[in-house]
């Protein structure tokens, strides 16, 4: 992922601005193609697509964690899935409707009427619908938009420079600007990025939210965070 990055910030010409999209309605959602539905690894994923360079792109169930839904050939809307099946499942997989709500229907259609394409799994007591994720501190609807809004309210994350940033092996660590410093660990085993001083903004293990960075800043498998670096490690602020 990095590779692709730095390529494409090393090829664009000056004053050029990237966008950047985990999923489209033709593309497998990020929470399976890139994280095999693990909740730390989805979460991971939103923090690095969001702390870019650039204009991030959320598809539709992105900022709730949806993955891909199995629909079965008889269910199949896509052309080109009835056709080339099973060779070739289609696009319907990533065009399943949003589950707003743990409902017959998921809150998309009314109770008895079927969706054009199926839902997927609502999860244990609808934990994979926005209602289920909407009042939760610690789910991944609400990572989402703690990190929307540290984007709008911080001018680093906005427009500032991206480089990379020196780490151990599988992290992946860069700054933005002047006082912003991204670590996201792609990895089970634990990631250190040296020189950090500064509070955490967001992390994606919400205890540390707040926290102090005064040298190395060690992740846990999985883990990613948002530094806003200080001087002297003490920060400005605890929270977006």
């Amino acid at each position: 992922m990095r590779s692709i990055v730095e390529s494409v910030e090393a090829a664009l010409p000056p004053g050029a601005w990237p966008a950047w999209t985990g999923s489209n309605h033709d593309m497998s959602r990020p929470a399976t193609r890139w994280a095999g539905g693990h909740p730390d690894r989805i979460r991971a994923a939103v923090l690095m697509l969001l702390c870019l360079r650039g204009t991030p792109v959320l598809y539709q169930g992105d900022e709730i964690g949806q993955q891909d839904v199995d629909v079965p050939h008889e269910l199949m809307r896509d052309p080109l899935g009835v056709l080339y099946w099973p060779a070739y499942a289609g696009r319907d997989a990533m065009r399943t409707p949003l589950p707003w709500r743990d409902a017959e229907g998921g809150g998309f259609t009314d109770p008895g009427v079927t969706p054009w394409i199926p839902l997927g799994d609502l999860g244990e007591a609808g934990a994979a619908t926005v209602e289920g994720q909407r009042d939760d501190p610690d789910s991944i609807l609400s990572l989402t938009r703690e990190l929307i809004e540290l984007r709008r309210a911080t001018p680093d994350l906005r427009t500032g420079a991206y480089r990379t940033l020196g780490s151990s092996p599988a992290t992946w660590a860069w700054s933005r600007g002047e006082d912003i410093v991204v670590a996201v660990n792609m990895s089970d085993d634990e990631g250190v990025v040296d020189d950090v001083h500064g509070a955490v903004r967001v992390a994606t293990d919400r205890r540390r939210r707040g926290s102090r960075c005064t040298g190395s800043l060690r992740l846990g498998g999985w883990e990613a965070v948002v530094v806003e670096r200080t001087a002297d490690g003490q920060g400005d602020h605890a929270g977006p």
